[in-house]
């Protein structure tokens, strides 16, 4: 049995292993998403677009309903269910612990696959992300 812990935020995915239940966790890969520090204004070139409307008489300004910044996270978020989906097809672990902030783990559970989901043994809303793997450990259960 192998196991997979991501600890993860809107800026960074550091993932581990452990090979038994008890054991400490190895960091084996970490992805970093530079935008997330980025100003809202650093992620946008220019003024949005401009639309008439369905009539023909009205200019309005064209929104996005989802910010830039929001965006990228919401991007960060699908390359962690990635890596962690190529990880369960590629057999690597059959038990997942995921620990992220609040508002980040809600996104990944959005994007979680059905057979990604049933191998989740726990989710943990902690931000630890930078934390040591032995301060990480120590917010998982005692026997993974």
């Amino acid at each position: 049995m192998s196991i997979w812990v991501v600890a993860a935020d809107s800026s960074r995915a550091r993932f581990f292993h452990s090979p038994n239940r008890v054991g400490p966790l190895k960091e084996h890969e970490t992805m970093v998403n530079s935008s997330a520090r980025l100003h809202e204004l650093d992620l946008v070139t220019d003024q949005p677009g401009r639309s008439f409307d369905s009539a023909g008489q009205g200019r309005h300004g064209m929104e996005s309903p989802t910010s830039p910044k929001e965006e990228e996270i919401l991007r960060f978020a699908d390359e962690v269910v990635a890596r962690l989906e190529q990880g369960r097809k590629d057999l690597h672990y059959d038990k997942l612990y995921i620990l992220a902030p609040p508002a980040f783990l809600g996104h990944l559970r959005k994007k979680l696959s059905d057979p990604l989901r049933a191998l989740v043994a726990g989710e943990i809303d902690k931000a630890v992300a930078t934390e040591k793997a032995e301060k990480i450990r120590l917010h998982l259960p005692d026997f993974l």
